[in-house]
């Protein structure tokens, strides 16, 4: 039981003597012990603080990319509409070209020789 209040209240000098006694360790190791532990428990607060900053980050930049994406997906799809659109006049004044040559090469051949 004292050992148990004192995992949860490291700190506590009555709790840490008390419950290192009973377990026969010394006063030296025991402090070392208590610090050693306490330091590992403020790394790891440390280490989940920094992981959940880094993740914070990769999940602002996943949001900026994906609004950058959709843009460019929106200016593609206009692009390629414009690009039917073009092709389109191009098939069209190539037949009208077309046809206009044809006309051409008849009045000349229809024309009499001087």
């Amino acid at each position: 039981d004292i050992l148990r209040k004192w995992k949860q209240d490291p700190g506590s000098q009555s709790y840490e003597m008390s419950a290192l006694d009973c377990l026969g360790l010394s006063e030296d190791k025991a402090i070392k012990k208590a610090r050693r532990k306490i330091k590992n428990k403020i790394s790891a607060q440390e280490s989940r603080r920094k992981k959940k900053e880094y993740v914070e980050g990769l999940e602002r930049r996943v949001s900026i990319f994906s609004s950058v994406n959709e843009d460019l997906k929106e200016r593609l799809s206009e692009l390629e509409s414009i690009n039917r659109e073009m092709q389109e006049k191009i098939v069209m004044l190539t037949r009208s070209s077309n046809s206009l040559v044809g006309i051409s090469v008849q009045t000349q051949t229809d024309l009499p020789e001087i």
